[in-house]
């Protein structure tokens, strides 16, 4: 660790520490790992580094993380911020995706006050390219909650596929789009769903 400037250390020592404690998940009451969760998972979205690499490849430590989720799978905030971690550890940390990972991604794909968190990852996973109907899910993000976080995600994904949207989607699409237009708040934005709706019509 000799090559690690303090900030950065002290990180690592963070997430050590928090990945020991969650380790030991079996010993604590449902507080105690939703405090420890709501932690480890800011940790997984700070500016990454590559000396956080070998701590987010865990996969033996992204078991523990599953075996949380379903034993409290009525428990929001510990799914969201499972949901955050692992998506992140893969797409960030490029930890490897397991059907289980996958699995528990598409069980929350569509569930209320989480679906919007899981949009957010599931259509960069492996699993997804089996998906059977990719764009039917991506429309399905417009009625997700929390609506701002899977609407962005939607707009991301109707501009890197603009010229290869379904001509069965166009329409609802460029509906979408009209509506993000009008609640637009300033020009840039405007201008850009304009731009977005000419190259699909």
């Amino acid at each position: 660790m000799q090559n690690t400037n303090p900030k950065i250390q002290d990180r690592i020592n963070k997430i050590i520490y928090l990945q020991d404690e969650i380790k030991k998940w079996e010993e604590k009451d449902e507080f105690e790992i939703e405090n420890l969760m709501k932690n480890f998972e800011k940790m997984t979205r700070i500016e990454g580094s590559v000396f956080y690499t070998k701590y987010f490849t865990d996969e033996e430590f992204s078991n523990i993380l599953l075996a949380i989720a379903r034993k409290y799978p009525g428990n929001k905030s510990i799914i969201i911020d499972i949901i955050t971690a692992l998506g992140m550890m893969i797409t960030r940390y490029k930890l490897n995706e397991t059907e289980e990972i996958y699995t528990f991604m598409l069980e929350y794909s569509s569930q209320k006050g989480i679906s919007a968190y899981v949009s957010i990852y599931l259509p960069s996973l492996t699993g997804f390219e089996k998906h059977p109907n990719q764009w039917e899910y991506y429309m399905s993000m417009r009625k997700m909650t929390p609506k701002k976080i899977a609407q962005q995600k939607l707009v991301g994904i109707i501009e890197q596929n603009i010229n290869n949207i379904p001509e069965k989607y166009t329409g609802e699409i460029i509906h979408f789009l009209k509506e993000r237009h009008d609640a637009a708040n300033n020009d840039f934005g405007k201008k850009m769903y304009l731009e977005m709706i000419e190259k699909i019509k």
